[in-house]
């Protein structure tokens, strides 16, 4: 396989070479006029890649790179987990100084009002954004009228058993998941409560039953305190309580059941599941309100890649985000991101896993509901997980535990301001303001 590297031209000559095409299409210039001066491919200077990532993951994503191009990179990895969020003046640091950056998508709001981040309106860009699945256009790429983040993954959560432990009949909604965990279970299921992840569970419950989503849209007072979200934690409680281990992630929750450690639950494969594993994947359960029904739901955690504001760069940087979302040979690299999660529509993957075909259907859905994407996304976020999981602990019933949450979101929102706030919150939802 041949390796190839983008084409760099410094600006004088990049602007020679338009004129000189002007000047031949429209017949106004000189037939000799001398073409520009053309630059060898530079191969020498590295692209700067910051990711909130493990080294594990950038050694793969440099692996897989250098069997393509020549270009070399410098990954620089951050340090930002779930349940300890690096402060976002590190992210814009980072930002300031890298062409590229994979941060969080909780992020992305004030990486782009700290002008850390360019929108991608180039044409080829706009070829991949439309490329792109679209409940991932809606959800995650859509930003008022600008995409300024592509994702790297499309992770959804699912209803995972065994072909020996499936319900034997459907389970439509989250009562009729607690009473399979009590009973055709027997108790060994599973969901992601861990630290850093009760909060994302919680929503992707809350989604299907809340009648206000998140924040009220003409004065972003919290709703998360309202009736539909305490009915949805105090249910959460009730089957999280049934569990032999409450605390598991994701990874956890997908290694117990491949290991039929427990029938099923929650959650979506962190790895390649064996030959001999036989995995059956449904919707989650559903609730009260039928507008929210089948509207996927992203994790604000779900990583995503942005071209920066001081990119030094940029056909290099375009030529990698085309690469790692899906161009040829990124696929052991995107792997170690997410398994079985294709972002783009013509991207190649192995349909003939479960997981896989059920996601790229629910990827087909345009709706979407907006995930915490504000300023200050990180500490919304927190707030809640660590209530919800107060809760869980039995510490605090789900009225109070909310009412907290709420109170700490008012906080917070008093500290930013209501205005940028509800630009904000309309934007993600692609709505100019």
């Amino acid at each position: 396989m041949s390796k190839t590297g983008p084409p760099m031209l410094n600006r004088r000559n990049a602007i020679l070479g338009t004129a000189a095409c002007l000047a031949a299409v429209q017949g106004c210039g000189p037939s000799d006029a001398p073409a520009p001066i053309s630059e060898p491919l530079r191969t020498d200077i590295p692209l700067r890649i910051a990711m909130a990532a493990t080294k594990i993951q950038s050694d793969a994503i440099n692996r897989s790179w250098g069997s393509v191009s020549d270009q070399p990179l410098k990954i620089t990895t951050t340090q930002t987990s779930r349940d300890s969020s690096a402060p976002i003046a590190d992210l814009i640091a980072a930002a300031e100084n890298s062409d590229v950056v994979v941060v969080p998508l909780n992020a992305v709001a004030e990486l782009v009002a700290n002008d850390a981040i360019a929108p991608m309106a180039s044409d080829d860009m706009q070829e991949l954004i439309d490329d792109l699945y679209p409940a991932l256009r809606g959800g995650v790429v859509r930003f008022g009228n600008n995409a300024y983040a592509l994702p790297l993954a499309s992770t959804l959560p699912a209803l995972l058993t065994t072909e020996s432990t499936a319900p034997d009949s459907p389970i439509a909604t989250w009562h009729d998941y607690d009473q399979w965990v009590g009973e055709q279970a027997n108790q060994a299921a599973g969901e992601p409560t861990a630290p850093g992840w009760a909060a994302a569970m919680f929503l992707w419950r809350a989604a299907g039953s809340a009648q206000r989503w998140l924040f009220n849209r003409e004065n972003f007072a919290p709703t998360i305190d309202e009736e539909t979200y305490i009915d949805s934690l105090a249910l959460m409680a009730k089957t999280v309580a049934r569990y032999p281990q409450p605390r598991r992630t994701p990874d956890q929750v997908w290694s117990d059941l491949l290991d039929q450690k427990i029938a099923g639950g929650i959650g979506f494969p962190t790895r390649p599941p064996g030959n001999e594993s036989e995995i059956r994947v449904a919707p989650l359960p559903g609730g009260t309100n039928p507008l929210n029904q089948n509207k996927p739901l992203f994790d604000p955690w779900l990583s995503v890649i942005a071209i920066t504001t001081n990119c030094r760069q940029t056909d290099a940087s375009r030529t990698f985000v085309q690469w790692i979302t899906g161009g040829e040979s990124s696929e052991s690299a995107r792997r170690q991101i997410a398994p079985f999660a294709p972002v783009r529509i013509s991207d190649a993957h192995d349909l003939s896993d479960p997981y896989a075909q059920w996601l790229t259907q629910k990827l087909d859905t345009p709706v979407t509901l907006p995930t915490i994407q504000v300023m200050g996304a990180a500490e919304y976020y927190a707030a809640l997980d660590d209530q919800v999981i107060r809760c869980l602990g039995g510490k605090s019933t789900p009225a109070e535990s909310l009412a907290e949450t709420a109170k700490s979101w008012r906080a917070l929102t008093a500290r930013i301001g209501i205005d940028p706030q509800l630009r904000t919150w309309r934007r993600i939802q692609g709505i100019e303001a």
